[in-house]
């Protein structure tokens, strides 16, 4: 088998919001304003339509430069519950979110979060068998 190459790669980081919010308060339109800009996202949340509902929100295709590479960001959700980076690779996604972190403790004033949190990982490749994809795998 040899993998021919990445559809996406997802990284979710879940933890509280609570514990991540700044104990003066987080100004959601500042924040949609400056991360759509940072990372040039082309779909940013509307918050009229959201109507004070923060809860879930969602930025869709941006980018992010990190040395001589750019980065693409196919969505951001950014939830009470944690983030989902979805990138070409999980280690991209990965790149994303430490940069992301990093932005907003110093812009928006985050914590760090105090407990350890566990990440997970999403894949989707596209691979080549060497044997008929019915050999390799009878089940199918």
């Amino acid at each position: 088998m040899r993998v021919i190459g990445s559809e996406v790669g997802r990284l979710i980081v879940p933890y509280s919001a609570e514990e991540v919010r700044p104990e003066s308060g987080f100004d959601m339109a500042e924040f949609v304003r400056s991360a759509g800009e940072r990372y040039g996202f082309v779909v940013r949340p509307n918050l009229a339509e959201l109507k004070g509902d923060y809860s879930a929100i969602e930025f869709k295709t941006g980018a992010i430069l990190k040395g001589d590479r750019k980065i693409s960001i196919t969505n951001l959700a950014v939830t009470n519950a944690g983030l989902a980076i979805d990138a070409t690779t999980t280690e991209d996604a990965e790149i994303v979110y430490e940069d992301i972190f990093d932005w907003a403790l110093g812009a928006f004033g985050l914590r760090k979060p105090q407990t350890e949190t566990i990440r997970y990982y999403l894949s989707s490749v596209i691979v080549e068998f060497d044997t008929a994809f019915e050999a390799a795998i009878p089940a199918f």
